[in-house]
């Protein structure tokens, strides 16, 4: 319903005007009227004005009920409206919405009784009043007769299959049942369940079917878009339904990156060999691209606290397992770097994993040799080394002492290499302080083990001073000159060692 035509009412409001301006001159001419005119009047001017009137239709609503109830929209002429939206309300609840066809009408299926209303809300941009209608509805209760009912025969067999969707996407799970009938009775049976697309068969699978009824589902990661057909087979009967499977559109700009991600894990445990700790590490996990799995070349690299690379390998596949053993050289925060470079594009994860390394620290002493004269001095080289490693290690305590033949201790000190971490050096003078007897070098060494804990640990070697003298008259002898030698040979505590056996070894200087 249009608007009505702004001229076309303002050519009626002025003809109005003229009348009502005519009926005064009339009514003036059969009044007295007091004075004169300078002028004649003059009635020749019209004067005129437009002005905007809105004028709304109105509506109506017919409800029919049969079969579907049927509600048409008309006005008050009797024309069709199509395209209106319309409700149906029952005892106040709405149970239905729907537009107008091009007659008007609008159907749906009603079951219950109650009071049926139809509203229609009115539309402001077309000028449509709004307006409703409402009738009494009653379920109807049908006739059942044989001309109307359908008996179904003795000892029928059949097999059904249906999937709860028509159309599935990636990821999502298809649901198919069924049904079994045959010969009348629901059976229990063993059936074959088949998926086929472009007459190729994707699975087959055998599925029980209990007491006449089967149920199935499977992950419709599918890797292409159409329609799939589910094939069901059991005690000669057939049947097939067909369902349409879409992969996910990519919107062209979008980075296919985001979509990609690497579901990866760590473990680790202990493991004993003889009297060392090893690490045994698995790193695994899948690829995958919108949530489906996808193949990728999937490198792997694993690095200490010190950041030193200690493993790295390279696999293709969807999945992967990588597991690796390593004896720790350091405690701390290890780190497991996962790329994978896929045909969507590349993407990697770093993983976090804590090793606590027991640390075994032992003080390992080195002489020169056995026996030294007074006044000779004396190195030792000490050396803490981690057991496990065989390497050296920097951050442990020591204190050295020297044991004298009484079993007294006197603390030395000692250096650090500058270079060597870990190594250590004792010099000692026999002059001073030393007389004749066996002595002991002593190292206690302290650090600190992830686990149990602080650790104490001692080594010690034996070395004599002065036990044996050996002396001649002079230091310098003529060809065929007689050499006298004088041995002195005491006990650890610095007496004279009656009965020693002694062997006297003379080197050539050539």
């Amino acid at each position: 319903m249009r608007n009505k035509s702004e001229t076309g009412q303002s050519q009626l409001l002025i003809s109005f005007l003229i009348i009502a301006f005519g009926a005064a001159v009339v009514l003036a001419t059969n009044s007295t009227i007091n004075g004169y005119f300078s002028k004649p009047l003059n009635f020749n001017k019209i004067f005129e004005k437009e002005f905007s009137i809105e004028v709304f239709a109105n509506t109506s609503l017919v409800i029919e009920n049969g079969e579907k109830v049927k509600i048409t929209l008309l006005l008050d002429n009797g024309t069709a409206l199509p395209e209106q939206e319309i409700k149906a309300y029952l005892n106040n609840s709405q149970i239905f919405s729907g537009i107008t066809d091009s007659e008007g009408s609008v159907e749906f299926e009603l079951k219950e009784s109650g009071i049926l209303k139809a509203v229609f809300e009115g539309n402001s941009s077309l000028f449509l009043n709004p307006c409703f209608s409402e009738i009494e509805v009653k379920k109807v209760e049908e006739n059942l007769s044989e001309e109307n009912v359908t008996i179904p025969e003795v000892n029928l067999s059949y097999l059904t299959i249906f999937t709860d969707k028509e159309e599935y996407s990636l990821n999502e799970t298809v649901n198919a049942f069924g049904e079994l009938i045959f010969e009348g009775r629901r059976e229990n049976a063993k059936a074959n369940l088949s998926l086929e697309f472009n007459s190729s068969v994707i699975f087959s699978e055998e599925v029980e079917i209990i007491n006449g009824s089967l149920s199935y589902s499977f992950a419709a990661n599918l890797e292409e878009e159409g329609v799939y057909t589910l094939a069901i087979e059991a005690l000669n009967l057939t049947n097939k339904t067909s369902f349409y499977f879409s992969l996910p559109r990519i919107n062209a700009t979008e980075n296919l990156t985001q979509l990609l991600d690497i579901n990866a894990f760590v473990f680790v445990e202990n493991i004993t060999k003889g009297n060392k700790t090893f690490k045994l590490v698995k790193i695994f996990g899948n690829v995958s691209f919108n949530q489906s799995l996808t193949f990728a070349n999937i490198f792997v690299k694993v690095r200490d606290s010190k950041g030193e690379i200690i493993f790295e390998d390279r696999t293709y596949d969807k999945n992967f397992l990588f597991s690796f053993e390593f004896l720790p050289k350091h405690s701390g925060i290890y780190k497991a770097e996962v790329f994978a470079e896929t045909e969507f594009g590349s993407i990697s994860k770093i993983l976090g994993f804590d090793v606590l390394k027991h640390l075994r620290l032992k003080p390992k002493i080195k002489q020169e040799k056995f026996n030294y004269e007074l006044g000779e001095k004396i190195r030792f080289e000490i050396l803490v080394v981690d057991e496990d490693t065989n390497e050296l290690y920097s951050n442990a305590s020591l204190r050295i002492f020297v044991v004298d033949p009484e079993g007294n201790l006197t603390e030395v000190d000692f250096t650090e290499d500058e270079i060597e971490k870990g190594k250590y050096y004792v010099e000692l003078d026999t002059e001073r302080e030393f007389r004749p007897g066996l002595y002991k070098l002593k190292v206690k060494l302290n650090y600190i083990s992830p686990n149990p804990g602080e650790i104490e640990v001692e080594e010690e070697v034996e070395f004599a001073v002065g036990l044996i003298s050996i002396n001649t008259k002079k230091s310098i002898y003529h060809p065929d000159e007689i050499v006298k030698i004088t041995m002195v040979v005491v006990d650890e505590h610095g007496y004279l060692l009656p009965n020693a056996k002694i062997k006297l070894m003379v080197t050539n200087p050539n």
